[in-house]
């Protein structure tokens, strides 16, 4: 980052940073020109029309927030502290800011909690189920797979510092094979793609199961010894033949064959599954069945096998989470509200206390959750009363009655931090703790009082909402520090809540030792369950008859939401590509 006279002028990818090697995602590249864009909210806004107009006057802080205060302070009193409801995302992705100050104001008063499961929980369920937890390998270490399966992802568009590494294990002779019904750019790349039907992913993996242990694929002497379930996983897969399923799947009897045996005899084979199959119905029960196959293939032996998805649980076990969350502010007993239902929640008649307040703050419903109708229906309530702390006064900030700025990703104080990859965002060791490092203010902020001291703990001051909240205002920021303690630039073993996670040396055929991580259901217990409840019990596939239809192509382009607002970013790019699926299912 360069900064001039307090304004940064220059943003750039960090060469040296081991995983992004400097290079930057398009949002990050033109992130400047969100933080200095013309309409950013620089000061308190208060509504002065309709809902849904976006007709606002520029206040004071000290207005906002005692207007704020004395409304929250009579709705706790009549109503109870529930009927306030926190509404939060990601963020700016600030380990502190989104996920600890916010929690110990809201818990402390008593307000509703939120789950926040909309992104990663589905995938989480059904690997944890067989795995353990919902991470898998080192990401780095896919350059030494051999076979590798981009399982519903289109890496090259949506993962992009993961790919280079993708190309490199193909260079070293890797093939790439991609299992998506869209016919991706990712798709397009691959040595070869397999068009399935949507949501029949389950289907493939159990007939892929059944290939390895009719022909003989399974590696026994693993399974033997990691794995609880076998039998009655072999039993139901003995179901599931290529010829029973390939009508479900839409692929031939010889393709899923050649699949199944392919991903058996080719070691290092590695699993790289996202977010395609969380969006079906069933979408935890079909990614618990595909972590069975690394299991059955002994895949997790090897260095680069295994399966490969989210590092954010390591990353989390890396840290003392309660002493960055401090549970203890929660009051036992409060209702827990789940974000994709806002819009019944905000609509709901029998619901008590109803939510007579919304605050949203690294969030924008009205683009994010399902049922936008039923959003807009709910947040024009005129005995709803709305704030928006953002950056921009974005389409769920039509219809607030206070807008509140707040910081940019480069803007804020000296707490630490863990989120994507900025210049002076550093990466804290090798593999546990990936992306974990501390986070300083790079530039002033933007506006007068934006700043966390001129955000929260002023808040916390003004609302007084329950006994001790203010007083921990500091304490917080210290917590803070200690909780980073011993992450930093060094492979750990990993405390705290995944206490049973462990980091074991592996050797491959050149005799470099790689970290392999894996995890135990409870301690004592095998690393992986296959089977147990029946992973092909239900998918979408067979319980409806009927498949989900796709358009015949899907746009590429830039986000227009306030994730990616501002100049280029907010614009389509002058070519747009279009992806395609079979259109005769």
């Amino acid at each position: 980052m360069e900064v001039r006279d307090g304004t940064a002028e220059r943003l750039s990818g960090d060469p040296a940073h081991p995983f992004t090697r400097g290079t930057l995602c398009a949002k990050v590249n033109h992130y400047l020109e969100r933080v200095y864009h013309p309409d950013r909210v620089l000061h308190p806004l208060k509504r002065a029309g309709r809902k849904g107009e976006g007709r606002f006057v520029r206040v004071s802080w000290d207005e906002a927030l005692a207007d704020i205060a004395s409304r929250w302070h009579a709705m706790a009193a009549e109503s109870g502290a529930e009927a306030i409801l926190p509404y939060s995302s990601a963020g700016t992705q600030g380990l502190i800011q989104m996920a600890s100050l916010d929690r110990r104001l809201f818990g402390s008063m008593g307000c509703s909690g939120l789950d926040r499961k909309i992104c990663g929980a589905v995938a989480a369920a059904g690997l944890s189920a067989t795995l353990g937890c919902g991470t898998g390998i080192d990401p780095e270490a896919i350059v030494h797979s051999r076979f590798i399966v981009l399982w519903g992802t289109n890496t090259i568009v949506t993962n992009l510092h993961f790919w280079p590494l993708v190309r490199e294990a193909q260079r070293r002779g890797a093939k790439i094979v991609v299992v998506d019904p869209i016919r991706t750019r990712t798709a397009e790349a691959a040595d070869w793609h397999l068009q399935i039907k949507p949501a029949s992913d389950a289907a493939l993996a159990l007939a892929m199961t059944h290939v390895m242990i009719r022909d003989g694929l399974v590696d026994h002497d693993y399974v033997s010894q990691h794995a609880i379930g076998y039998d009655a996983l072999a039993d139901r897969a003995r179901q599931y033949s290529p010829e029973q399923v390939s009508p479900t799947v839409g692929l031939p009897v010889d393709e899923i064959e050649r699949f199944a045996r392919e991903y058996a005899t080719t070691q290092p084979s590695l699993l790289r599954p996202l977010i395609g199959m969380e969006h079906h119905r069933n979408g935890a029960m079909q990614l618990r069945t595909l972590a069975c196959l690394p299991v059955l293939s002994g895949a997790w032996k090897h260095r680069g096998g295994g399966l490969a998805r989210s590092t954010h649980v390591l990353q989390f076990a890396a840290l003392d989470m309660d002493r960055v969350l401090m549970p203890d502010v929660y009051q036992p007993g409060v209702r827990v509200l789940n974000m994709r239902d806002l819009g019944n929640d905000l609509c709901s008649r029998e619901m008590q206390p109803p939510v007579r307040s919304l605050i949203v703050y690294g969030s924008n419903p009205m683009v994010s959750m399902p049922d936008q109708g039923r959003i807009r229906e709910g947040l024009l309530r005129e005995d709803l009363f709305t704030v928006v702390h953002d950056l921009f006064v974005t389409d769920t900030a039509l219809y607030a009655d206070y807008v509140l700025p707040a910081t940019s990703q480069i803007e804020p104080g000296p707490v630490a931090r863990l989120g994507p990859s900025l210049s002076r965002l550093e990466s804290a060791g090798h593999c546990a703790a990936r992306g974990i490092g501390g986070q300083h203010r790079i530039v002033p902020t933007a506006g007068p009082g934006l700043g966390p001291d001129g955000r929260v703990a002023v808040r916390k001051r003004r609302i007084d909402a329950a006994s001790g909240a203010c007083d921990r205002a500091p304490v917080a920021r210290r917590d803070h520090v200690r909780a980073f303690v011993g992450t930093r630039l060094r492979a750990v073993e990993l405390p705290g809540g995944l206490a049973a996670v462990r980091q074991w040396r592996l050797r491959d055929p050149v005799g470099k030792g790689g970290t392999l991580f894996r995890a135990t259901p409870r301690a004592g217990a095998r690393s992986a369950a296959v089977g147990g409840r029946d992973p092909g019990r239900r998918w979408a596939a067979t319980d409806h008859g009927q498949i989900a239809a796709l358009p015949q192509f899907r746009i590429q382009q830039h986000g227009a939401s306030s994730a990616s607002r501002g100049g280029p970013v907010h614009r389509a790019p002058p070519r747009r590509r279009a992806d395609t699926a079979r259109g005769h299912w």
